[in-house]
């Protein structure tokens, strides 16, 4: 599989990621599931290419880089207004109690 590119930090993050990740992100007894989703949504692959053509060192690498993911209290550090084209946006990012 060619090399796909994995975010490093929640400032990788866009808010289309985000918001294709909260499904994952709050899913819980499923943990292959949610590995494999979060590569889909950061590597625009499908999760049948995930399954399908990374072998499981490609996989191992993309998990544990993606592990900045389940540290919820940096998302404390990430800006919950900014404007786009003149437009304001806010994001809550107060997900897990």
């Amino acid at each position: 599989m060619s090399k796909i590119k994995i975010p490093k930090s929640w400032s990788d993050i866009t808010v289309k990621m985000f918001r294709d990740l909260y499904p994952f992100l709050i899913m819980e007894g499923k943990p292959i599931l949610k590995v494999q989703g979060m590569i889909s949504v950061v590597s625009n692959l499908t999760l049948d290419e995930v399954n399908k053509e990374m072998t499981i060192g490609e996989y191992d690498i993309a998990r544990e880089r993606l592990a900045f993911l389940e540290d919820w209290n940096s998302l404390k550090d990430v800006k919950a207004r900014f404007k786009i084209d003149g437009v304001r946006y806010s994001i809550d990012c107060n997900l897990k109690n």
